[in-house]
């Protein structure tokens, strides 16, 4: 077990780590933003992954899809991948109507903010403000 001690200085690297943009391909991708989309019956759903297909059409990201099966539902999930630095990924998974969308870059903020942006003003046209909500954003 850590001592408190322990783990502020393993919190104080890690955060130094970020803010220097130390980290390397081979480290795990911090979630840099995070929202989650409303969607109440399977029109909805449909609208939301739509939305975001033509997202990443339209901004010529690689599109990845899968979807698998939890407690008899299915769960989508879908990676907008801008390069190897930076992507964004939505999923169901914890709730059948509810997507968690999150971004993740080892890139600064002025590359991954401004397509964040452009993707939540698209979904927000497609299903309305009111569906999405903000979880986080660093």
């Amino acid at each position: 077990m850590l001592s408190r001690r322990q783990f502020a200085v393993m919190a104080a690297t890690f955060a130094a780590a970020v803010m220097s943009g130390a980290q390397s391909l081979d480290e795990g991708f911090p979630p840099l933003a995070g929202v989650n989309i409303a969607a109440g019956n399977q029109t909805e759903i449909n609208q939301v992954l739509g939305a975001l297909r033509e997202f990443g059409r339209s901004e010529r990201l690689t599109i990845s899809e899968d979807t698998m099966v939890k407690q008899g539902r299915d769960v989508a999930k879908i990676k907008l991948e801008h390069d190897q630095q930076t992507f964004f990924y939505m999923d169901n998974f914890r709730d059948a109507k509810s997507f968690q969308l999150i971004a993740y870059s080892h890139v600064s903020k002025g590359v991954w903010q401004p397509i964040w942006n452009r993707l939540i003003a698209t979904l927000t046209a497609a299903v309305g403000s009111q569906r999405i909500s903000t979880v986080f954003e660093y």
